[in-house]
């Protein structure tokens, strides 16, 4: 067996075997630091997807309590506008025919919020 290993044929075939086994050891470690450096990336990509996504919901949470301020702060105008009226018609002597005149249907009219029919 030793004298087959020493031939010239077998020390090609055990340098081609050590010649694969090195090739497959070099492969395994590439493939192995390869997946790890991938894994990296695609957890590095996750976070900033997540993060992406948190920035956007922050933004449109922002967006919505500005919007809904807007609208509170409008809906307390009208309100007050509305008592306003009530305690201006409520001093008012009232005449025996009709008790709006034209002044008080143009002050009704501008009650209405902007952009409804």
């Amino acid at each position: 067996m030793i004298a087959a290993l020493l031939s010239p044929l077998g020390r090609w075939i055990g340098g081609a075997l050590f010649v694969l086994a090195f090739l497959a050891g070099t492969y395994a470690l590439g493939n192995r630091h390869g997946t790890q450096r991938n894994e990296a990336k695609w957890q590095a990509a996750s976070a900033a997807e997540i993060t992406r996504q948190a920035n956007v919901r922050a933004k449109a949470l922002d967006e919505a309590v500005a919007r809904e301020l807007a609208r509170a702060a409008e809906n307390e105008q009208l309100e007050q506008k509305v008592l306003d009226y009530e305690a201006y018609l409520a001093n008012r002597p009232a005449p025996a025919g009709c008790i709006l005149d034209r002044d008080d249907i143009d002050r009704l009219r501008k009650l209405q919020p902007p952009g409804s029919p």
